[in-house]
């Protein structure tokens, strides 16, 4: 595993309104090493996006990231202003936003948008610009390269404008590249490509890749290390092997319970998860999830548990965890209820 390239510390984000702050980000923490695959999953609102976004510094009023730090590369990207941070973004750092349809420009070429990114990091002549553009076309295997560069957005299907957006993602060999639910919109063939060409793409280039889904499958294919996030927080985090077989947060077992199987033979009604996610306007003042969660204690309503651990790399927050609660080791057999 690659020395650590951004570490995020206590990172809180919040949204001012006319109705009051949405404290949509609450003290986060993680890291990403280089050459890593990491996924991040949680229901919309959980704060996903905005967590990454924010490292980036890409929201805009009324969002502001009022606390923390997130270090790249030892350097931190909250304290740099923004003729820094426009340096690096699709530079050494890179995004590929959520919806392909809308993010590229449909007045201009493919080839020039390209372009663009390459002339303005590298500052290389038009035509090796042109030539590298061709060499990101065929990275992300669309046929015919050097002719597409020609075409517009809207020549292109879904599938393959999401390709484009990885190829300009790509265009400066960046360490990081955020992928915020590459494959939303799209028919679960074209999905399986994006996400196959994604992990083929961070194997060659040996490219941090931060994943950003709501789906589990998704995530089950790609990552090695999943971050489980609700109302604003890391409820878990562990290897993609532990989240599917050894979960061991409440959440994580709703969220595994109300997906479908392919592996059993008769019919199963799925399991939703009951209730709605927090008001961040009012988040709970315990765990976010207390509200619907079965097994939840009188502390889990009055105070936010600390991360309890069993095993280096991997971290739930949870007060059913701690070696003093009540019923702990029947409370860890239940996770088998939904792995098995």
């Amino acid at each position: 595993m690659g020395a650590t390239l951004l570490e995020v510390d206590n990172l809180t984000t919040s949204f001012f309104t006319h109705q009051g702050e949405v404290q949509a980000v609450r003290g986060v923490n993680f890291r990403v090493n280089a050459g890593e695959m990491v996924g991040i999953v949680g229901e919309s609102g959980s704060g996903k996006s905005v967590t990454l976004l924010s490292v980036l510094q890409l929201l805009k009023s009324p969002g502001k990231t009022i606390a923390g730090r997130a270090l790249f590369k030892g350097e931190n990207l909250l304290d740099k202003n923004e003729r820094q941070m426009r340096a690096l973004r699709g530079d050494c750092l890179s995004m590929i936003f959520q919806d392909p349809m809308t993010s590229l420009n449909p007045t201009l070429t493919i080839g020039e948008q390209i372009m663009e990114t390459l002339r303005v990091h590298r500052r290389i002549s038009r035509k090796a610009a042109r030539h590298r553009a061709v060499e990101l076309l065929e990275l992300v295997r669309i046929p015919s390269p050097d002719q597409r560069l020609n075409a517009y957005p809207h020549e292109f299907s879904g599938g393959m404008r999401q390709r484009v957006m990885i190829a300009m993602a790509l265009s400066c060999d960046p360490d990081l590249l955020i992928a915020d639910e590459p494959s939303t919109a799209l028919d679960v063939t074209i999905q399986a490509q994006i996400i196959l060409l994604l992990k083929q793409i961070q194997r060659e280039l040996n490219t941090a890749v931060i994943l950003i889904t709501h789906d589990l499958g998704v995530i089950a294919e790609a990552v090695s290390r999943v971050i489980v996030m609700y109302g604003g927080m890391i409820m878990e985090e562990a290897s993609v092997e532990d989240i599917f077989y050894r979960p061991r947060h409440p959440y994580t077992w709703g969220l595994l319970a109300s997906v479908p199987r392919v592996d059993v033979e008769e019919k199963q009604r799925l399991s939703p998860i009951a209730g709605s996610p927090p008001d961040m306007l009012n988040p709970p003042a315990g765990c976010p999830f207390f509200p619907r969660c079965r097994f939840a204690l009188q502390i889990c309503r009055l105070k936010i548990p600390a991360y309890f651990s069993s095993a280096p790399g991997r971290r739930s927050l949870c007060w059913r965890l701690h070696p003093g609660a009540p019923d702990r080791n029947r409370f860890l057999e239940r996770q088998k209820n939904y792995v098995n």
